[in-house]
């Protein structure tokens, strides 16, 4: 029992002298008296001048102490009020120091402004270039996306960079400095990378006869602009129309192109995507035709189940003649001439017992139709 009543005896007296012999190592060295003034919440560590005391906290909108600072030590230590107004110190509050020329406790973080990457700026390389700069040194480090934080410069810079390599898509940079006083700031931006290059997978027509239809199918996920040039002439198209397919996306629009009747004109697409990528179509000559086919007779007999066609069309650039048995179980389009001979489509074709009614189409190269509606009765 006495040997442990020993130990504290000399472990409080060991605890004194150390106490003493750093009170009279500070109390050698040159200090610098200061008014420090703090806003609520603000703290300066007395217990890094003496470990027996306690930090100040400012519990008040503002406060203000009398301190001591002594720079070889980096610490503050307490100073009775009336030293201060002695010296007709006074703390200036918008800066936390004083105006007697001394500073107060560092309670003020870094300042950090991200020259690179720009907000909400897009970006069509997926290698960006993180440059950061600060008012004061203070170590540096950043985040991608809530990854691991990585160091720029480990023991302080007011300057630095990183280059950082990400994908497509929404991109968070988050940026942190930490001065020596352990004040910590932190901000970020958003931004955006599109790297891939718009594709252009087929248009239509792709050569012969046109008729004022057009439609391109692509591969873009962030396309923002369409163009069809006819001729030299700009034609937006809207993308609000356009359907995915199952390859890419499809885009169908009409141009008006009867100026050109009977002319062959080029045409081709422009498209552009949100990170200024553009690509184009290959230019394709196609040969305009506006015009429907003119049917000028169309007659048919009827013998038991088989009915004979005789069609008289005028039309240079002919296609067929089809028709689809509204009255048929599986009603389906099904061909009755593929060519002409003078103008004439003479042709057969079987029909089962009871009504029927057709409706006949006739189509050209371009695209262009004109219809016409038959009914009649097989009788057996």
């Amino acid at each position: 029992m006495k040997i442990r009543e020993s130990r504290k005896i000399g472990m409080g007296i060991f605890a004194v002298l150390a106490l003493v012999l750093t009170l009279s190592y500070v109390a050698a060295l040159q200090g610098q008296l200061q008014q420090s003034c703090l806003s609520q919440g603000g703290l300066i560590r007395f217990s890094q001048c003496n470990p027996a005391m306690s930090d100040y906290v400012c519990s008040s909108t503002s406060c203000q102490i009398c301190v001591t600072y002594y720079p070889e030590l980096d610490v503050y230590c307490p100073a009775h009020p009336s030293s201060c107004n002695n010296a007709g110190l006074q703390c200036n509050e918008n800066s936390g120091g004083n105006g007697g020329g001394g500073s107060g406790p560092d309670l003020t973080a870094p300042a950090i402004t991200i020259h690179s990457p720009i907000k909400n700026q897009i970006y069509s390389n997926k290698r960006v270039l993180l440059n950061v700069a600060l008012n004061e040194i203070a170590k540096i480090e950043y985040s991608t996306n809530g990854g691991t934080w990585k160091e720029i410069c480990r023991n302080g810079c007011m300057n630095g960079q990183a280059d950082l390599r990400l994908e497509d898509g929404s991109n968070l940079v988050e940026v942190r400095a930490i001065d020596k006083s352990q004040n910590i700031n932190q901000t970020g931006v958003n931004f955006f990378i599109d790297s891939k290059k718009p594709r252009i997978l087929k248009t239509m027509p792709k050569k012969g006869y046109a008729n004022g239809s057009f439609s391109v199918e692509f591969r873009e996920e962030n396309p923002v602009d369409l163009k069809l040039i006819v001729n030299g002439v700009e034609h937006p198209v809207n993308l609000n129309n356009c359907i995915e397919e199952r390859k890419g996306t499809l885009c169908e629009t009409n141009v008006d192109l009867f100026s050109y009747d009977g002319q062959e004109i080029p045409y081709y697409f422009v498209l552009e995507d949100m990170a200024g990528n553009v690509v184009q179509s290959k230019e394709t000559f196609i040969k305009i035709d506006v015009t429907d086919p003119i049917v000028n007779v169309l007659n048919y007999t009827m013998d038991k189940t088989r009915v004979s066609f005789m069609f008289n069309i005028t039309e240079n650039n002919f296609d067929e003649i089809s028709f689809i048995d509204d009255n048929d179980r599986n009603p389906r389009e099904t061909r009755l001439c593929s060519r002409l001979k003078d103008g004439i489509c003479e042709t057969k074709r079987s029909f089962r017992e009871g009504l029927h009614h057709l409706t006949i189409y006739v189509k050209d190269d371009a695209g262009n139709s004109i219809e016409e509606e038959v009914s009649f009765e097989i009788i057996r």
